[in-house]
């Protein structure tokens, strides 16, 4: 071999060598720069799909609000919806003359729930159709509640007055805690 065909192959060689290094290198440098773009691109999704996500826990939000309140309203609130709700009932018994006495208001625990039961119960007589009144207000009380006893007991008229009824009456309601 000639002297000029080596110094050719040994330039043609040296250039393949670096064009295979710059190849390897733009390779390298291209396969990084996908990964951090990749990564980039599924930021910028999840956040699209947060941001979308929030919109609509907003809008659930927006659109339920007045289901909400109305719901809200059907709880017991603490001490003071407590002392509302009963003297909602003892107004609704001086309405309706009758004569209402509480035996037991007890708190009975939930646990771990986020609420609690309120176990109140009543003496009260009266005329049959003012307890019959009283009774089915207390059964459609506007509250989570519900009537799990009810004694009544039906004396007739004397000469000391007319027909009257008597009884007990036990109501359970939920309470939210505060």
């Amino acid at each position: 071999m000639q002297k000029s065909t080596i110094t050719t192959f040994l330039i043609t060689l040296g250039i393949l060598i670096f064009c295979t290094a710059a190849f390897a290198w733009l390779a390298t440098t291209i396969y990084q720069t996908s990964k951090r773009l990749t990564t980039v691109l599924q930021t910028l999704n999840n956040d699209q799909v947060m941001a979308s996500d929030q919109q609509v826990l907003a809008d659930l939000l927006e659109s339920t609000q007045a289901d909400r309140l109305e719901l809200n309203s059907y709880v017991v609130e603490g001490e003071n919806g407590t002392i509302a709700l009963l003297s909602q009932v003892d107004a609704l018994a001086l309405a309706l003359t009758i004569k209402l006495e509480t035996n037991k208001l007890d708190v009975v625990p939930a646990g771990r729930k986020p609420y609690d039961a309120l176990q109140v119960m009543y003496n009260f007589s009266g005329t049959e159709a003012a307890v019959q009144s009283f009774v089915v207000a207390l059964e459609n009380i506007p509250y989570t509640s519900s009537l799990t006893a009810i004694e009544l007991t039906k004396r007739p008229a004397t000469t000391e007055g007319p027909a009257s009824i008597s009884g007990s009456v036990t109501l359970l309601l939920t309470m939210v805690k505060l």
